[in-house]
């Protein structure tokens, strides 16, 4: 049961972030948590679906880039994702 979940867990990661890395997990930790919120909530796993937690994190990354653009914030939320490109670009064969 445990292999499983981290099998979706990973799964559910490679496909949230295209090619995880260790920089997206720290720097993206608040995404990692929904994800593992949509799969384990209580101690409990509710959710092995991939396609039922890829659904519900599309549908809430769709909410929050709403969010961002009301408030004016989807500016510095985008210079954040190239800064962590460039870091993956220049440390990439350190992190392999």
């Amino acid at each position: 049961g445990i292999l499983d979940l981290i099998q979706v867990f990973v799964e559910a990661l490679g496909k949230c972030f295209e090619n995880v890395c260790e920089l997206d997990l720290i720097f993206h930790s608040d995404k990692v948590h929904h994800v593992l919120d949509e799969i384990v909530m209580g101690g409990m796993v509710l959710e092995t679906n991939i396609m039922s937690i890829l659904t519900a994190i599309s549908e809430q990354n769709k909410l929050h880039n709403a969010s961002l653009r009301g408030s004016g914030l989807g500016a510095g939320a985008s210079s954040l994702g190239s800064a962590t490109d460039s870091i993956r670009d220049k440390f990439g064969d350190y992190m392999r």
